[in-house]
C-alpha cells in the first residue's frame, strides 16, 4: 500500500510529514517529500512498492498504481494541482 499526502503551497515539510505520521499504517518502508514554492507533497511506501514514486520534471508526479484498475495521483504542474482516482476507488483519495 501506498500513502499521498499534500498541500497546495510551499513551506508545509512539517504538515504533510504530520500527515503521512497519520497514515503511517499503510506503508513503512520509505517515505518522500518534496516541496515547490506552489505545493508540498509526501508519500509512503510498502515493502511490496520499494521504487520511488515521485518524479520531478517541469511537473511533479506523485502516483499509488500498484495493481491493474488501482491509481491515486497527485501532480503539480505550472500553477495546478491535479488530483485523480480510479473510478471503482480501490485506492482511496481524500480531499479535506
Amino acid at each position: 500500500m501506498t500513502a499521498i499526502a499534500g498541500i497546495a503551497r510551499g513551506g508545509e515539510v512539517n504538515l504533510v510529514n504530520q500527515m503521512l505520521d497519520e497514515m503511517a499504517y499503510r506503508g513503512g518502508a520509505g517515505r518522500e517529500v518534496v516541496e515547490t514554492s506552489r505545493a508540498t507533497l509526501g508519500i509512503l511506501w510498502s515493502r511490496a512498492d520499494r521504487k520511488k514514486r515521485i518524479r520531478q520534471s517541469e511537473s511533479i508526479l506523485v502516483e499509488d498504481s500498484t495493481g491493474v484498475g488501482r491509481l491515486a495521483r497527485a501532480c503539480l504542474q505550472d500553477t495546478n494541482l491535479l488530483l485523480e482516482r480510479d473510478p471503482l476507488g480501490k485506492a482511496p483519495l481524500y480531499i479535506p
